[in-house]
């Protein structure tokens, strides 16, 4: 048996809902309905394929799926994924207050464990945001639900990104999947993080 870990996950999102900060996209194409319909679609395809290669993962899902499709979070977490955070309406970090920011953790959270009956331990920002003008999340982060923090900060237009695994003061762990080796350490932390909450 070999001692790689392979860790595997996804973000779940629509393509219009996540670029809507990113270009203006016509109203005409904003259908939150359709939006859903093709998210579930695609996670029937994902989940059946992970199922027949009997491969778990990580699901970064965000928070209104909760809400709107409850019983696709409900189905990913009866399959046997880990269900994580992405945000609430994929909004990045670095254009949110403070305030929002801990309400919409705490709501998010809430919605999940509604939905699943588990905890929420995991999070990554949206589009690459945790960015030195949004490091005051993590105090948040760690306040509100988590233990894990994933973050993909790894945009070389962008500067002054986060690039580490680190344990930080507050006890949050910080993961950039970017970093070879790091996926191993990532999860053993994470464990025996989860035996002291």
């Amino acid at each position: 048996m070999s001692d790689t870990m392979n860790c595997f996950s996804i973000d779940i999102e629509g393509f219009v809902g996540s670029n809507i900060e990113s270009f203006p996209i016509d109203r005409k194409y904003q259908d939150r309905a359709r939006e859903n319909y093709e998210i579930e679609a695609n996670m029937d395809v994902i989940l059946v394929l992970l199922s027949d290669l009997d491969i778990r993962g990580t699901f970064f899902l965000l928070g209104r799926l909760a809400v709107d499709v409850p019983a696709l979070v409900k189905k990913t977490a009866e399959a046997g994924h880990e269900i994580a955070f992405h945000g609430y309406e994929h909004r990045r970090l670095f254009g949110m207050e403070r305030e929002e920011f801990g309400k919409e953790l705490g709501f998010a959270n809430a919605i999940f464990e509604e939905a699943t009956g588990i905890r929420v331990y995991s999070f990554r920002a949206s589009d690459f945001s945790t960015t030195a003008s949004s490091l005051w999340t993590f105090d948040i982060l760690k306040r509100s639900i988590l233990s894990v923090i994933q973050t993909y900060t790894r945009r070389i237009f962008w500067k002054h990104m986060v690039f580490s695994v680190r344990r930080r003061s507050n006890k949050l762990i910080e993961v950039s999947p970017s970093i070879a080796g790091a996926f191993r350490a990532m999860r053993q932390l994470y464990n025996r993080e989860r035996r002291h909450l």
